[in-house]
């Protein structure tokens, strides 16, 4: 009778292999130490963001597409923490419609605009957390100016009043970065303020980091 190292009966004659060690794929070692010194290097980033703002204290909210174009600086202090900071241009279009039982009888009332061009500025820091797989997420605090062609819009019988100025406010960011270098991000961006009493800007784009 033979027995093993564990005291198990085994056949005559038989003989158990240690098990193989594991060894770590090469290529994948090569991938993630390029993802992690990427991570760590400065980088300048530039985004182009579509978006859609809500604002105004009116029955119905002032509905305004805008295109963001910011540029900015990143920096990684650890392989899943960094801190960006960007800034840049607004422009867009504010459209208050408001749809009531007696627009016909004061259409003719109200003949301003329900519509004017919206510009303005911003400037955010973002920390963000990430890549955790692909993904990345923060919060961020912005601050900036908003500017309107036309204090004033009109819709039937309802008017709203637009106020430019300064204005600060905080949001959040969740993004997905692409390719073994993780130089591009699909993002995600909520902005929110109290301009015009609620001002809330959800942009979705396109970001390089070079």
């Amino acid at each position: 009778m033979v027995f093993d190292g564990v005291r198990n009966c085994v056949p005559a004659g038989y003989y158990q292999y240690p098990p193989a060690a594991w060894r770590p794929d090469p290529e994948e070692q090569r991938i993630l130490a390029q993802r992690l010194g990427n991570r760590m290097r400065p980088k300048f980033t530039l985004d182009v963001q579509g978006a859609i703002g809500l604002m105004g204290d009116a029955p119905a909210p002032v509905m305004s597409p805008a295109l963001l174009a910011l540029a900015g600086y990143r920096q990684n202090y650890a392989p899943w923490f960094g801190l960006q900071l960007r800034g840049g241009l607004l422009l867009g279009v504010a459209t208050y419609s408001h749809s009531s039982s007696d627009n016909s009888y004061y259409g003719s009332e109200n003949s301003g605009p329900s519509q004017t061009a919206m510009f303005g500025g911003i400037v955010e820091v973002v920390p963000l957390f990430g890549p955790f797989g692909r993904f990345l997420v923060g919060p961020l605090l912005w601050a900036g100016y908003l500017s309107f062609a036309d204090s004033m819009l009109y819709s039937g019988s309802e008017s709203v009043g637009l106020r430019s100025g300064t204005t600060t406010g905080f949001g959040g960011e969740f993004g997905f970065v692409l390719g073994d270098r993780e130089r591009t991000v699909l993002s995600f961006v909520l902005r929110a303020s109290a301009l015009n009493t609620v001002t809330i800007f959800m942009s979705a784009g396109i970001g390089f980091h070079i």
